[in-house]
């Protein structure tokens, strides 16, 4: 699991390091950039949102809620990794 978690915190820097900006906004939540992932395990995301409000999210929820803009021809092998961790971390059990 530690793999995994390594693996998509490290995705979600490269791919805001390329210019790919993450959102995240749900019924509690106001919609906002997400500037880091600070931890998670198979059930809950850690998530920083606009540098200064740090929520816990269920996977699922991040899932459902999350968008990505900005991405380029470039970035499209990445971000499907990405989505495919998030689906890893979510079987794993």
């Amino acid at each position: 699991m530690d793999s995994l978690k390594e693996k998509l915190i490290d995705l979600f820097n490269r791919l805001t390091a390329s210019g790919v900006i993450f959102y995240y906004g749900d019924e509690e939540i106001e919609f906002g950039e997400i500037t880091e992932i600070c931890d998670c395990n198979n059930e809950f995301m850690a998530i920083e949102i606009e540098e200064k409000i740090k929520k816990t999210v269920a996977i699922e929820d991040f899932k459902t809620f999350h968008s990505k803009e900005n991405i380029n021809l470039y970035d499209w092998v990445e971000v499907r990794e990405f989505d495919r961790v998030i689906e890893e971390i979510e079987q794993y059990n």
